[in-house]
């Protein structure tokens, strides 16, 4: 994951961007088999605790059995630091109770003299996949990294998630130059160094 956080104008500016500014790029409500959804962006430190909790939940119902035997491996002490770091944004989707039932946590990052919205997490609530939440979620991440002049659109994906990977590539993304399997060499499976069962992907953002 890109490390080298703050290091250009865009990024700051991005950083410094308030959730009320964000939310304002995007739609308010979704609306989807006549259920309407509360959607809005908010920083990872203004999250309340039910919210938390409800984030967790929602990342372990869909990811325990993908990552438990991968090369990234199950740590949820490591991913609660992911996910709630003092720089993560959050996309939240909420149904008419107030639950959350889809989010994206991002960063604003700036590698190798590029300007990224990094996608951290895209999570859908079991029951409402395959309606078309994720695609809207991801146009609105992709209006809002326009908007704040990031380069690129970029997202961790493991192999075997097959339906994730097909998600994304009709989306336009692409293996990225930084994704360890972007030549023609795979890293050998040994114990010590498991194969690379994973891939970055990215997508330009467009300029007008």
């Amino acid at each position: 994951m890109p490390q080298d956080l703050n290091t250009s104008r865009e990024t700051k500016m991005a950083n410094k961007a308030t959730s009320k500014a964000l939310t304002a790029l995007i739609s308010s409500n979704y609306e989807f088999d006549t259920a309407t959804f509360e959607v809005k962006v908010v920083h990872s430190r203004d999250l309340k605790k039910a919210q938390t909790e409800r984030i967790v939940s929602l990342f372990e119902e869909n990811m325990f059995e993908l990552l438990k035997d991968s090369s990234l491996g199950w740590n949820p002490k490591e991913k609660h630091k992911e996910l709630f770091h003092p720089l993560s944004r959050y996309f939240i989707i909420q149904d008419d109770q107030k639950n959350i039932v889809a989010f994206v946590m991002f960063r604003f990052e700036h590698e190798n003299d590029e300007n990224l919205l990094y996608i951290y997490e895209i999570q859908v609530w079991s029951s409402i996949q395959s309606k078309g939440l994720g695609k809207r979620l991801m146009t609105d991440v992709e209006l809002v990294a326009k908007h704040y002049s990031m380069e690129k659109v970029m997202l961790t994906v493991l192999q075997k998630n097959s339906r994730a990977c097909s998600f994304y590539e009709s989306l336009g993304f692409t293996m990225d130059s930084s994704s360890p399997d972007s030549g023609d060499t795979v890293a050998e499976d040994t114990s010590e160094n498991p194969a690379i069962d994973y891939k970055i992907l990215s997508k330009v953002v467009p300029i007008d």
